[in-house]
């Protein structure tokens, strides 16, 4: 009998113990961290991905999966356990509760027209002066197509929603493991200062894209993408920008290319000599062609010989590449 009541005691400790710690890691943010880590946007196989943010619906809320929220200038982290996976303000462009000159510092649900109705949304941030610039989105992107991806064409849409006094960026990085953070230049937006803080009705657009040659993501790895918001003057009269209408196209390794949607067959070029290489390029000159149909994603030009036989890689003759948002043919 003694024994037994020790047996209870001892579990009633044990269990205490548990309790105190689970409580502990959640207090820390280490439970939320695990969480977060599993919510990812998958690829599960070359067909592009498209996040347009409409499903945010018109309110404050849940973000789309495999985006987390970080803010700072140091330790930027896709684990890090001040991530949050929420906006706290929705606000469109037509009153009632369009954006205005005094509107909060926040994340933002932004909407193209009346904040309770509009069904075209953005992700993005408004700073102030208690909601501190820089600002980051962080994506963690999983590849579970069962082969490697050796490219991901990435294109996005940066809208305004506010005008600001205050001269803003929309930076790109890339990451292997969401913690060491390579910068992509050539996609940085710059902002110059407005003359006033105002609403932007609509909201002005820019469109970038970029492909990321050489990933080589094995199956079952993760890469990770950020767009960065940032005050050249600090964190008042700021800028309102979000993110939207964002498409990843993957390209597998060792699988066969989906038959194609569309089609186009070009006709001969003409007879003349002409010369491509890397510094010196032929006259342009016309291709005539037939097509139908509409392609989305990225693309690559191949030169056949002078007998018109295309090479059997489709890494031999490549003179060009590049990403169509919604390229018709």
């Amino acid at each position: 009998m003694n024994y037994i009541s020790k047996q209870h005691h001892v579990a009633g400790r044990v269990r205490k113990l548990m309790t105190g710690l689970l409580t502990g890691l959640a207090t820390a943010g280490l439970l939320t961290t695990a969480t977060t880590a599993q919510a990812q946007l998958i690829l599960t196989n070359a067909t592009p991905v498209t996040e347009t943010f409409d499903g945010q619906g018109n309110a404050a809320g849940a973000v789309p999966a495999g985006f987390v929220l970080a803010a700072g200038t140091t330790n930027i982290n896709y684990f890090n356990a001040a991530n949050v996976a929420v906006t706290t303000r929705a606000s469109g462009t037509v009153a009632p509760g369009a954006l205005a000159s005094n509107s909060a510092g926040a994340a933002y649900n932004f909407g193209n027209g009346t904040t309770a109705t509009a069904t075209d949304r953005a992700l993005g941030f408004l700073s102030s002066g208690s909601y501190l610039a820089p600002r980051h989105l962080l994506l963690a992107v999983r590849n579970n197509t069962g082969a490697t991806i050796t490219e991901l064409a990435v294109a996005y849409d940066v809208e305004k929603y506010r005008t600001g006094t205050n001269p803003f960026e929309w930076q790109f990085y890339t990451s292997p493991d969401g913690a060491t953070w390579t910068p992509q230049t050539s996609l940085t937006i710059t902002y110059g200062s407005d003359g006033a803080n105002a609403v932007v009705n609509p909201p002005s657009s820019t469109s970038k894209s970029t492909v990321l040659s050489d990933l080589n993501l094995a199956n079952g790895a993760t890469t990770y993408l950020r767009w960065s918001y940032v005050g050249t003057l600090g964190s008042g009269n700021a800028q309102a920008l979000g993110l939207d209408n964002l498409s990843l196209t993957p390209t597998l390794s060792g699988t066969a290319n989906p038959a194609p949607a569309a089609t186009i067959t070009t006709g001969s070029v003409p007879t003349a000599a002409f010369c491509v290489t890397s510094t010196v390029g032929s006259t342009a000159f016309p291709v005539a062609y037939t097509s139908s149909g509409t392609y989305t994603g990225s693309y690559k030009v191949q030169l056949s010989d002078a007998n018109g036989v295309f090479a059997a890689s489709t890494t031999t003759g490549i003179i060009g590449r590049a990403l169509a948002r919604r390229f018709r043919l």
